[in-house]
C-alpha cells in the first residue's frame, strides 16, 4: 500500500474511534455531577500530561522508530477509552483522560514526520499538501460516522457503550498500523536523541517561519471551548438522539475542508495566506454560533466555524514539515505541539476561572463562545500582519 493511502487508511479509523465519543463526551461527564468548568480543568490535565510527554515521545520516535511510536500511541488510546467507561467521577475521568494524552503525545509529530520521509524517499515530496488534506478528509469523515453511530448507540444502550466501542476501533487502529505502515517513512539517517533535540529547538529559536506557525498553533487553542459546548448547547434544543443531526453537517464540513485542501495549488505563500484566514473563518463562526435562536442558523455558523478549522489543520502540518529536516521531524512536531499544549492549557485555565463562579451549564455557552472567537479573530489578524514574507 503507497505510504499516503495508508496514512489516510489509519487516520480514518484514529477518527472514526474518536468520533465515537465527540457527541457525547460532555454530556457524559454531566452525568457524572460535572458542570461545564469542571470539565475544562480536566482538559487542563489531559493538555498538561501531553505537554510533559511531548519531548520524550518525539525524541524517541526519531532516535529508536517513527513506527514504533505510533503503534503505542494507538495502544495507549485503546486503553484509555476502554477504562473511560469505567468513570465515576472527576479523578476517575482525569486519570483515563491523562492515559489517553500520552497516546496523544506518542503520535504526536510522528506520524506527519513518518508520512514526509516516506514520499520523499518514493521522491513524492510535492504531493504532501495533497496527502495531508486526504488524511484530514478521512479522520473528519470517521469522526462524522462515528458521532452520529455514538448518538445512537447513547440513546439506546448508555454512554459507557460509546467508549467501548471508540476503544475497540482505537484496538482495529492499531491491528491496521502493523500490516500497512512500512519502515520507509523513518529518518533519511539517525542521530542521537540529544542531538535531534538540539537542532530542534535551534530551528524554533531561529527560523521565523516556524515562529510564526507555533504562534499560529497556540491561537488555534482558542476553539476549544466549542468541543466542550456545542453538545450541551444543542442537546437543550433538539435532544440527546438529535446531536447526530448536529453532528453530521458539522463533520462533513471538516470532512469537505480537507478536500478543498487536495485542490491548492502554489507555494509556500498558500499557507502563509491560509492559516490566518482559516482562524478568522473560524473564530468568526464560533463567536456568532450562541447568540443566534433555534437550530438552523446556529448550526449554519457552526458549519463555517468547522469549515476554518477543517483548512488549517492539513496546512499547518504541510508548512511545518516543509520547513525542517528528516532527521529531528518528529522531535520539532513535538515541540511545536509541546508550545501549542502548553497554550491550550493556559485558555482552558482561563476558561475554568471565567466559569467556576457560575456553576458553568449550557446558558453559558453563548458567552465563553463570544469571547473566544472575537479573541481569536483579533488574534487572527494579527498573525497575518506578521505573516513572514520571503
Amino acid at each position: 500500500m503507497r505510504p499516503a493511502t495508508a496514512y489516510a487508511l489509519f487516520h480514518g479509523l484514529l477518527g472514526l474511534a474518536c468520533g465515537f465519543s465527540a457527541t457525547i463526551y460532555s454530556p457524559f461527564l454531566m452525568s457524572l455531577g460535572l458542570d461545564i468548568g469542571q470539565i475544562a480543568l480536566i482538559n487542563v490535565a489531559f493538555f498538561g500530561v501531553i505537554t510533559l510527554m511531548e519531548l520524550p515521545t518525539g525524541l524517541w520516535a526519531d532516535g529508536k522508530s517513527r513506527l514504533w511510536s505510533v503503534r503505542v500511541g494507538a495502544l495507549l488510546l485503546a486503553l484509555s477509552f476502554t477504562l473511560y467507561a469505567t468513570s465515576t467521577g472527576f479523578w476517575t475521568a482525569a486519570l483515563w483522560e491523562g492515559l489517553g494524552g500520552v497516546g496523544i503525545a506518542f503520535l504526536s509529530g510522528a506520524k506527519q514526520a513518518w508520512l514526509t520521509d516516506a514520499l520523499k524517499r518514493r521522491g513524492e515530496e510535492k504531493t504532501l499538501r495533497r496527502a495531508f488534506g486526504t488524511a484530514a478528509a478521512m479522520d473528519m469523515s470517521g469522526m462524522l460516522v462515528g458521532g452520529v453511530m455514538s448518538a445512537w448507540l447513547a440513546s439506546r444502550l448508555g454512554f459507557k457503550a460509546c467508549w467501548l466501542a471508540g476503544g475497540m476501533t482505537f484496538g482495529f487502529a492499531f491491528l491496521v498500523s502493523l500490516v500497512t505502515l512500512r519502515n520507509e517513512g523513518e529518518p533519511e539517517h539517525r542521530v542521537t536523541e540529544r542531538q535531534a533535540m538540539r537542532d530542534g529547538m535551534a530551528a524554533m529559536r531561529t527560523n521565523r517561519h516556524l515562529l510564526w506557525a507555533a504562534a499560529a498553533s497556540i491561537i488555534a487553542g482558542l476553539v476549544l471551548p466549542y468541543n466542550y459546548g456545542w453538545s450541551p448547547f444543542f442537546q437543550e434544543r433538539i435532544g440527546t438522539a438529535g446531536l447526530g443531526w448536529i453532528w453530521a453537517p458539522t463533520y462533513a464540513t471538516l470532512a469537505f475542508a480537507g478536500l478543498v485542501v487536495r485542490r491548492f495549488r502554489g507555494g509556500a505563500a498558500v499557507e502563509k495566506i491560509g492559516l490566518p484566514v482559516a482562524l478568522i473563518v473560524a473564530g468568526l463562526g464560533l463567536a456568532i454560533s450562541g447568540l443566534l435562536p433555534g437550530i438552523i442558523l446556529p448550526l449554519a455558523c457552526a458549519m463555517f466555524h468547522e469549515f476554518g478549522r477543517g483548512i488549517f489543520t492539513p496546512l499547518m502540518d504541510a508548512f511545518t514539515q516543509a520547513h525542517v529536516e528528516s532527521h529531528y521531524r518528529a522531535t520539532y512536531g513535538s515541540l511545536q505541539s509541546l508550545v501549542s499544549r502548553a497554550g491550550y492549557v493556559v485558555i482552558l485555565g482561563g476558561l475554568w476561572v471565567l466559569t467556576r463562579s457560575t456553576g458553568a451549564n449550557a446558558a453559558a455557552v453563548p458567552a465563553v463562545w463570544l469571547v473566544s472567537g472575537s479573541l481569536l479573530v483579533a488574534a487572527a489578524l494579527t498573525l497575518w500582519l506578521f505573516r513572514p514574507n520571503r
